[in-house]
Parts: structure tokens; sequence; C-alpha cells
């Protein structure tokens, strides 16, 4: 069942909740309401011309980036730690049950940042595309109408691309829980999926949260 999205999310509420969350972090459990499906049924899913799965990186000690961040260096950035790598090698595991068996072909994208380009990588579904328009806008507040501007465009372009009543590659992004919750209007934890259902214009129309893959 997906869900329905609200109007814009405004930044400065955003980084409210996400301070928020990280002060409790470890203390609530979720309430979103996720959906139990298999891996097969997420990668036919995935065929579909108007569905792709995004995820936040998996786990990456500390917060935000530290002082002296610089794109492409990675002993600049937060990265992640031996619980993430875990996380992630779990969760391209499970997907490639479905993938695999299915036979369908795949697209993976990434935000430029190293902890999701690594993320990207220990899934372990083939090749990483870095694409700029998912990397992080948390220190840059003024940048979250440019993002959403970009994230449609690129939905727009990969609706294109895709066949109306045959089965095409399944698209997944890796990128970042400000970038999600402005999607979507709502905490997204490490490592979480999310499907998206978009159209034609490059709106995201709909959601629905996957339960959590245990590592």
């Amino acid at each position: 069942m997906f869900l329905n999205l609200p109007n814009t999310f405004s930044y400065y509420r955003l980084r409210a909740l996400a301070v928020m969350q990280f002060l409790v972090l470890g203390l609530l459990a979720p309430t979103h309401a996720v959906m139990a499906m298999s891996p097969e049924q997420v990668a036919q899913t995935l065929t579909q011309r108007d569905q792709i799965l995004v995820m936040r990186h998996a786990d990456a000690p500390g917060y935000s980036d530290p002082l002296g961040f610089r794109l492409g260096d990675c002993s600049t950035q937060r990265n992640l730690g031996d619980a993430g790598r875990t996380q992630a090698r779990a969760i391209g595991a499970w997907l490639a049950q479905g993938l695999q068996a299915s036979s369908v072909q795949k697209q993976i994208y990434s935000s430029p940042w190293c902890r999701c380009e690594e993320t990207a990588r220990l899934l372990q579904l083939g090749p990483v595309r870095s694409e700029a328009v998912w990397g992080s806008f948390f220190e840059r507040p003024q940048e979250e109408g440019r993002f959403r501007k970009g994230a449609k465009q690129f939905l727009k372009e990969r609706f294109a691309e895709r066949l109306p009543n045959s089965p095409n590659p399944a698209m997944i992004v890796v990128t970042h829980q400000i970038n999600l919750t402005s999607l979507i209007g709502s905490w997204v934890n490490v490592g979480e999926m999310i499907v998206l259902k978009f159209n034609a214009k490059g709106e995201v129309i709909a959601h629905q949260r996957l339960a959590p893959v245990p590592y």
C-alpha cells in the first residue's frame, strides 16, 4: 500500500526533526508503517516504469559531516563503520535474492558522498553511478529547492527512458536522510529502503516503506 505524499516539507522542519531523532536515537522504536515484501516481490515491483527503490546509506557513526569536509576525499568525511558495512552487505544479499532469481537488470545510483558510494558498492548488485543531485544538502539549507528540482528531473528522465509494458531494469538510489525526508516528509532510518512511485513529470506521488533487513 502506497502512502500519498505531503506538500513541500521545509528544510528547517527537516533539520529540527533530524536533531531530535539524533538525540533520542536508540531510545524509540520506529513508528512508521512498513510493508513486508519478499525480495521477489520487490524485484518485480521495480521492473515497473514508475517505481524506484531509494535507500539511506548504511550506519555511519557520528552526525552530519566533520569540519574540513571535502567531496572526493573520504578521509575528511563521516564514513561507514563495521556495523554499517555488515548492514550494507546484508541488504544487498537480501535484494539479490529477488533480482538475480528474476534475472532483472539493475541500475545503481549513489550520492557522491563516500558513505553512500561505499554502501552502494557493498550491495554488490553491479556498477555504481555517482549522481550529484542525490548529494546531501544538510549543511546548506538554501539548496533544498535545487535538490527537489534536480530529483524531479532525474525521475522524469528515467521515466522517459523506460518502457510502459515491458520489464525494465531495477533502479536503486543510495542517498541521505535529509534528501529522503524532503521527498516523503518523515524520518528515514539508516539502511531503510523505500519504494517511490512517480509520474511522467518526475513527481513523486506515493511511497511505501519496506521492512528493515536484519543484519
